[in-house]
């Protein structure tokens, strides 16, 4: 099939154009540059990470895999948010920012928090979008102490994996704020149905409130992990255990659901749910307990009209 092809020649010029070939006086042939193509929004959520501390490409590496993760699963472009904040605003050794960004800024550094196997990590929420909550700036600070035992260990994958769900929306900063958490003091529990019916699937036998977020040295409704002794070998559980792999199980990414992501269920990982007689196989090495810290104060941005 012959289609008609668009063609035009100089009256007066020395060059002809045929489709998207310049002809010259001298008979030799350049092609026409198309128009730069408009810069592309990522339809997805992005997560920009900021070292703020020397880390080994290996260490890099291990970070941002962790990135990837989340990202393949947490499909919601945030939009974009005009970031104005001093240095140390806040957390110590913060640095200034005064820039339209896109997504999610996560700031990763090292530094010595309470010595060796002490809190491992730690997540804070430096800025939240306005119109749902969900964080847009944040900081996971990972204790020099205990750096190089984590990577000896082959902990520091699951750690920053971890940590990276606190400071994408897994913590009680969102959820309560959103209303999505009951049972008091004693018995805290998350109420969003997504994870709820993620959990009733994964086990129907359960008879407490779903879905049962950690009783055990935490702060009631404050609690920011899944119930160790009902979830088992489960990502956002606080507790690092021997023999553990820390998937990132449907009922997570019902969480996320629940709180406002689109989300591709398809990513989450096997999760054979342990019961609870069976859930403590062996003692707990180390807690995560206070690795998600509530700020005392949080910028709340609204999103930047673009135009």
């Amino acid at each position: 099939m012959l289609r008609a092809v668009s063609t035009s020649k100089s009256v007066r010029g020395c060059f002809a154009t045929v489709g998207l070939v310049v002809l010259g006086c001298g008979g030799a042939d350049r092609s026409v540059a198309p128009p730069p193509a408009p810069p592309l929004i990522p339809p997805h959520l992005t997560i920009d990470l900021r070292y703020l501390s020397a880390l080994t490409q290996e260490q890099k590496n291990v970070i941002s895999t962790a990135a990837d993760k989340w990202t393949h699963a947490l499909l919601t472009d945030m939009g974009s948010f005009q970031l104005s904040s001093a240095s140390n605003d806040c957390f110590i050794g913060e640095p200034a920012v005064h820039e339209l960004h896109h997504n999610l800024l996560l700031f990763v550094s090292v530094a010595q928090v309470d010595g060796l196997h002490g809190t491992l990590a730690y997540t804070e929420i430096c800025g939240q979008n306005r119109t749902n909550l969900l964080p847009i700036v944040a900081h996971i600070r990972i204790d020099a102490d205990d750096l190089d035992s984590l990577e000896i260990r082959a902990l520091l994958s699951p750690v920053v994996t971890h940590e990276m769900g606190h400071a994408l929306g897994f913590n009680s900063r969102v959820w309560a704020g959103k209303a999505l958490v009951g049972g008091g003091f004693n018995d805290p529990y998350f109420t969003g149905l997504a994870a709820k019916t993620e959990f009733a699937r994964h086990l129907p036998s359960y008879v407490g409130n779903t879905v049962p977020l950690e009783d055990v040295d935490q702060l009631g409704t404050k609690s920011s992990h899944w119930r160790w002794a009902v979830f088992g070998d489960e990502l956002m559980i606080g507790a690092l255990v021997p023999g553990y792999h820390y998937p990132l199980s449907s009922v997570t990414l019902g969480l996320f659901r629940d709180i406002g992501y689109d989300v591709d269920m398809s990513v989450a990982e096997p999760y054979p749910v342990l019961s609870s007689i069976v859930a403590r196989p062996t003692p707990v090495r180390t807690m995560l307990i206070d690795d998600f810290i509530p700020p005392a104060r949080v910028r709340l941005i609204p999103p930047a009209v673009l135009r």
